[in-house]
């Protein structure tokens, strides 16, 4: 039986064959221009100087073309690096996040995505449900203060430290880190023990890399929106 090759992989391999002969169409031009120009210079400079009022004319087209064709070839090049550095498991994952979410990962939690791109899932501290913006810039999980407010009295909730964080504004906000004993994701997905920092006023809940790490490997799917995690609970 003939092993079948999806599409989204058919044009992988068509996109890296054109960036290979791109790249070498480009230097073989490349070449061939620097052969010409010494050939050219070779021959003006057995003529003579009776042409010397024409070489600054000479000179600027030459390094006009020169010019042209390094940008081609930086092109070429960028062109080149791009579609290798795109992994051909990472077009597998995009092509078919249901499929390969069920083989590579223990646990796949819906996310709602709104018309701006963001992403948003809902968590639980303790008994404690929330929506939280997954956000992979964030050190770690932060809550407002107001949710904070609701799990603070929950066994095991305890102060570990203070934190210093900028915020989108440019201020700097000193926040209180407290350990929560469960922090779960979806409907049973329990991360156990997690940090997770309180703000002041303000803001809204953020699922940081902490608390991401703790469930790595992970991956993030656009369609259907889903985070795909490897290590969790379930109860």
């Amino acid at each position: 039986m003939k092993d079948s090759l999806s599409p989204v992989s058919i044009i992988y391999h068509r996109v890296t064959y054109y960036a290979l002969i791109q790249c070498a169409t480009l230097y073989h031009g490349a070449f061939l221009f620097r052969r010409k120009n010494k050939s050219v210079n070779y021959q003006l400079v057995k003529i003579g100087v009776e042409f010397a009022p024409n070489m600054s004319m000479y000179s600027q087209t030459r390094q006009h073309r020169a010019s042209n064709v390094r940008q081609l070839m930086l092109l070429g090049i960028k062109l080149l690096t791009f579609v290798l550095t795109v992994s051909p498991a990472s077009i597998a994952l995009a092509e078919l996040p249901g499929t390969v979410s069920a083989e590579l990962f223990s646990f796949s939690v819906p996310l709602s995505q709104s018309g701006s791109g963001s992403m948003t899932v809902i968590a639980d501290i303790g008994d404690v449900e929330s929506e939280f913006l997954l956000d992979t810039g964030a050190s770690m999980v932060t809550v407002s203060r107001e949710l904070f407010e609701q799990v603070r009295d929950q066994a095991g909730t305890i102060k570990v430290r203070q934190v210093g964080a900028r915020l989108a504004s440019g201020k700097l906000q000193l926040m209180d880190v407290y350990e929560v004993q469960h922090f779960s994701l979806g409907d049973n997905c329990d991360l156990g023990p997690l940090e997770i920092a309180v703000l002041e006023r303000g803001g809204r809940n953020l699922l940081g890399m902490n608390a991401l790490q703790s469930a790595a490997p992970f991956a993030v799917f656009t369609f259907p929106p889903a985070l795909a995690i490897s290590n969790c609970q379930t109860h």
